[in-house]
């Protein structure tokens, strides 16, 4: 059991650093990437619960509980995948400085 929470914990940190570079690529703001461990550990407590619902025991709500978990990191790639992507528009000191140089008429 210990060994498969290690594995969760490296799963965790690769799905972080994926949504972060993924919002980082994008010009999104990189707060995006938190919910990853929200929603996979939101995932995991909701699985406990459906499987104790379901009369299973700790040990047999497990599996559940990684499924629900492994829904929820689907669903914080999906959100960051289709975040608004940050536009940066041009400030007019730099419309001054391009229309100087003959950049732009």
């Amino acid at each position: 059991m210990l060994e498969s929470g290690m594995l969760e914990i490296a799963m965790l940190i690769a799905l972080t650093r994926k949504l972060l570079a993924m919002t980082t690529e994008r010009g999104t703001h990189g707060g995006w990437s938190a919910l990853g461990p929200v929603l996979w550990i939101s995932g995991e407590v909701s699985g406990f619960f459906v499987g104790g619902m379901f009369g299973l025991e700790d040990l047999a709500c497990y599996p559940v509980a990684i499924f629900f978990g492994v829904i929820g990191a689907t669903l914080s790639w999906a959100i960051v995948r289709e975040a608004p992507i940050s536009l940066v528009l041009p400030s007019d000191e730099t419309e001054e400085a391009l229309s100087g140089r003959g950049g732009r008429s």
